[in-house]
Order: structure tokens, then C-alpha cells, then sequence
């Protein structure tokens, strides 16, 4: 896959680097946690970063890969600023109602609602930045986007990592990183308002905040139940076991959140080339790059799943100070769920630009429905390996809805 214009090498070092830390951010935290205070406080961190993650992508509103492939400016960015504003402050008030609630039934204590608030709100600051990112990426600034987000991510998970090792309390360390979010998020971005507000006088403002949220709240719903369902296993877990069960799977989920990363390096720098080429009317190329890349990923999944049986155990043994050894089935099981969420997560992209949000939000929506009506009998009788059999099963059958989806669509316009 050749890259030109904005998609340099820089371009692709700084995604990496910005992409790897913002998904792997809990995974390095954890090995400091784990170590200075213990696999009690790695569980709480564990399920505080999955449902971080679940009210980021709701924060989110599924607009980034619309907002990128929105080639024909349907919509203003004075409008996606605003719809982000919106989406954020009601992921937020949504946060503290579910924290309320579980508090109130004795489920979770003051502390670890303080972290996962704490995390919540570090996690919406990144999806305040990503409608800016998006903006970079739509008017062709991609690398410039990449650099800002990477920078930002380096400082905060730096200064949290930093806070724990002195020994200062979680919520002081995690405090901490939100300040220098915002600030540093503030400052690189006012850097660049030439690129993010230009041209914007000249775009139609016809549109509605009101038509960005209804063209875009299947992508929405989507984005969130995959979330769900990349993390069900986390979810399951802190429902149904304990603190410390739920510390060891964040401990060998870590491959997992390798292999999604690495598919999002392959397409993530794509998404407008992807759009274009349908919008151009170009559709066996279209058709082409789906199929190379869904291939990449599957190659890439391989390599790291082959890696990770190889030495994933021993090495997340080392790096979490504790035996994960015993674990060999269950690790096995969760990387080839793992590897079929990311492909899935990867076709979420052509069936948006074939129209086909509604048929994401089922998809995710009939799994996340299957993991909620099952999940606790798969757990009281198989325990963790039961969590990892569902993950891998609910996964394989979104790959093969939404792999035919594509293909089916696609085929219609040759």
C-alpha cells in the first residue's frame, strides 16, 4: 500500500507512537501498579481502563470515520466541535449516574469509583482531541494529527507513571495526567489553527448538529457495543469474579490490544484514500484494497499470535511480576478472539462507507445482547476460560456477518 502526500514515514512513526500509547496506556500502567501496589489495585485499574474506554467511544459518537471520509464537507466542523461537546458532556453525566448506581448497591467501594471516574475523564479528554485530529485528517493533514496526539499521550502517561513510582496516591498521579492532557492538548492544538479552522468560511453551513447526530448514532451505537465486546471478557469478569481474576486477565489481554493496534496501523492513515475511491466511483480498486488489507491484518494477527504462544506467558510473567504459566489455554483462546475482533473492527470501515452503519449496530448490538444473556452461566460453570470461549465465539460470527455484508454490497455496484 503506497502513501503519498501526507502519509510520510514521520506520518506512520507518530500514529504508531500516538496510537500505541494511547491503546496500551492501562498495560504499562499496570506493570508499575502491579508492582508497587499489588494485583488488588491492578484488578480495579483493569476494569477502570475498560470502562474508560467504553464512555471514550461513546464520547466519541462514531464520528471520526465519517468526519474523515466527509470529502464533499456535508458537514462544518463548527458542527462536529459542537456535536463532540455534546457527546462528551453525556458520556460524562452517564459515567457518574452508572458509578452512582453501582456505588449505592455496594458493588464497587468510594475508591474505586474515584479511578474509574478519574480514568473516565482522562479517557473523555482524548475524545475531545480526536474531533480536532479528525479535522487534520479530513483536510489532508493526517501526520500533523498523529504528531499532536503522540506528543500528548507521551507527556501523560509519563507524568502517571512517574506519580506511581514516587508512591503518590492513584488519584493524585491520575489527576495529574489530566492536567497535562488539557494543557498540553490546548497548546499544541492552538499551535496549528491555521489547518484546523481553514477554509472554514467557505464551507455550507446548511447542516444541522441535530443531522450529524442522527446520521451518525448507528456509528455510534456500533462503536460502543464493539467496545463492549472487545472488553466483554474484562465486563464479564467484574460482574461474576473477583479483583485479582480480573487483574490477571488485563494481564493476558496485553497481546490482544497488540494485535488491534498493529491492524490499525495498517488502515487507520487509509480511511480517506478508502472513501475516495468508492466516492470516484472506482470499485474494483475499492474492493482490492478491503480485501489487501483484511489479509494484512490477518497475516499480522498471525504473527503475533505465533509470537505470543512462543513466549507471551513467560515475558507477561516476568513483566507483571507474578506466574501467568498456568494460563496457557485461556491466553490462547483470548488471542484468537483477539485476532477476529480486529478484523471485524477493521470491516466497520467499509460498511460505513457503503452505508451500512445500521448493520454495525446490530451486529454488535446481537452480541453484546448474546454475552449479557449467557454471560453469567458461561462464567459460573467455565470460569475463565468460559469468559475466553464467548469473546472468540461472539467475534468469529461478527467476521463472518460483516464479512459477507461487504462483500455482498460491494458486489451490487460492479
Amino acid at each position: 500500500m503506497k502513501m503519498s502526500g501526507n502519509k510520510s514515514a514521520a506520518a506512520v512513526i507518530w500514529n504508531i507512537i500516538g496510537s500505541g500509547l494511547s491503546a496500551g496506556q492501562a498495560a504499562i500502567l499496570l506493570v508499575f501498579i502491579s508492582r508497587e501496589y499489588g494485583t488488588g489495585e491492578a484488578g480495579i485499574l483493569t476494569i477502570a481502563y475498560a470502562i474508560g474506554n467504553l464512555f471514550l467511544t461513546a464520547g466519541k459518537y462514531g464520528v471520526r470515520n465519517f468526519q474523515a471520509t466527509d470529502n464533499s464537507g456535508k458537514v462544518s466542523f463548527q458542527n462536529y466541535l459542537k456535536g463532540r461537546l455534546l457527546s462528551v458532556s453525556a458520556a460524562l453525566f452517564i459515567a457518574v449516574l452508572f458509578l452512582s448506581f453501582f456505588y449505592m448497591g455496594g458493588r464497587y467501594d468510594s475508591h474505586k469509583c474515584q479511578i474509574i471516574f478519574l480514568i473516565v475523564v482522562l479517557k473523555e479528554t482524548d475524545a475531545l482531541e480526536d474531533v480536532f485530529l479528525g479535522r487534520l485528517q479530513q483536510a489532508g493533514h493526517f501526520g500533523t494529527g498523529a504528531r499532536i496526539m503522540a506528543l500528548r499521550q507521551m507527556a501523560v502517561t509519563a507524568l502517571i507513571c512517574i506519580g506511581i513510582i514516587c508512591r503518590d496516591s492513584i488519584q493524585a498521579s491520575l489527576l495529574s495526567g489530566i492536567a497535562v492532557s488539557l494543557l498540553t492538548g490546548i497548546c499544541m492544538l492552538a499551535s496549528e489553527k491555521e489547518l484546523i479552522w481553514e477554509k472554514a468560511e467557505e464551507r455550507k453551513n446548511t447542516d444541522s448538529i441535530s443531522y450529524l447526530m442522527r446520521k451518525c448514532f448507528p456509528l455510534f451505537l456500533g462503536s460502543t457495543l464493539a467496545m463492549y465486546v472487545g472488553n466483554m471478557p474484562k465486563y464479564i469478569t467484574d460482574l461474576y469474579m473477583d479483583g485479582d481474576t480480573q487483574a490477571i486477565l488485563g494481564y493476558i489481554m496485553l497481546p490482544v490490544f497488540m494485535v488491534t493496534l498493529a491492524s490499525q496501523f495498517v488502515y487507520q492513515p487509509f480511511v480517506k484514500e478508502l472513501g475516495d475511491l468508492w466516492d470516484t466511483g472506482l470499485i474494483p480498486k475499492f474492493k482490492s484494497r478491503v480485501k489487501k488489507q483484511a489479509i494484512f491484518i490477518l497475516a499480522t494477527a498471525l504473527i503475533v499470535l505465533l509470537v505470543s504462544l512462543w513466549a507471551g506467558l513467560p515475558l507477561l510473567s516476568l513483566i507483571y511480576h507474578m506466574n501467568l504459566n498456568g494460563y496457557y489455554s485461556e491466553f490462547t483462546i483470548i488471542l484468537a478472539g483477539g485476532s477476529l475482533y480486529a478484523l471485524a473492527a477493521y470491516l466497520n470501515i467499509p460498511l460505513t462507507i457503503l452505508g451500512k452503519q445500521n448493520m454495525i449496530a446490530a451486529g454488535y448490538g446481537g452480541a453484546a445482547a448474546f454475552a449479557l444473556t449467557f454471560g453469567r452461566m458461561i462464567c459460573q460453570k467455565g470460569g475463565l476460560t468460559g469468559a475466553a470461549l464467548l469473546y472468540m465465539t461472539v467475534n468469529a460470527g461478527l467476521v463472518i456477518m460483516f464479512g459477507f455484508t461487504v462483500r455482498n454490497e460491494a458486489g451490487k455496484e460492479c
